[in-house]
């Protein structure tokens, strides 16, 4: 292991961490480092992060911003507003339903 830290056998994509964190804290923005560390937390590099945001992004499923300092920010989209793109494939742990009676 060489002082490394693994990932378990079953763990969560990144796409998926992310698209939950950014959904909890709908409809706050959310600065570009916080999700960096948060993917860090989870044993993923952070180039790996900006990445997976900037595919998110062009995928329509998250929004973006950059503020005058040239920080970048970002915000989910609701769910019902995501149209179904078949390059993003990682599911989420929960699913937001409409419940008719």
């Amino acid at each position: 292991m060489n002082g490394e830290m693994k990932r378990e056998k079953n763990y969560m994509p990144l796409k998926t961490i992310l698209r939950n964190y950014l959904d909890l804290n709908s409809p706050n923005w959310i600065h570009s480092g916080e999700l960096e560390r948060l993917a860090m937390t989870n044993f993923f590099k952070a180039s790996n992060c900006g990445r997976r945001l900037r595919e998110m992004y062009r995928a329509g499923i998250i929004e973006r911003r950059l503020d005058e300092k040239g920080r970048v920010w970002y915000k989910s989209v609701k769910r019902e507003e995501v149209k179904p793109n078949p390059v993003f494939s990682a599911t989420p742990l929960f699913e937001f339903r409409k419940f008719h009676k």
